[in-house]
């Protein structure tokens, strides 16, 4: 819960900054390699990968995303130019919104 709320403090405090734009993104669990080992999240990523038809409807947000694929998100964002606050959740980086 600490890191939760961390996490809404920074975003609290980045919409008072005046740049001219700020994209938060919000990806689910990230698939990819990494050099650390995470017990948790390779147990997650089994479980979401085998069973991919659990994650549709509200739960399609908890649907695991490349980390390549929120790499692509986000340069297609930085280039789109828009000015403003934005949150980027995983359902609408994995869709291309």
């Amino acid at each position: 819960f600490f890191y939760n709320k961390v996490k809404g403090m920074v975003e609290d405090d980045l919409k008072k900054l005046s740049f001219k734009a700020v994209h938060v993104f919000q990806p689910s669990l990230l698939l990819g390699d990494r050099s650390e080992f995470r017990r948790g999240e390779k147990f997650a990523e089994s479980f979401s990968t085998k069973l991919p038809f659990l994650f549709t409807g509200p739960l399609r947000k908890y649907r695991p995303i490349s980390g390549r694929q929120v790499a692509s998100r986000m340069v297609e964002k930085a280039l789109q130019n828009k000015k403003g606050y934005f949150v980027h959740r995983s359902d609408e980086l994995q869709n291309g919104g």
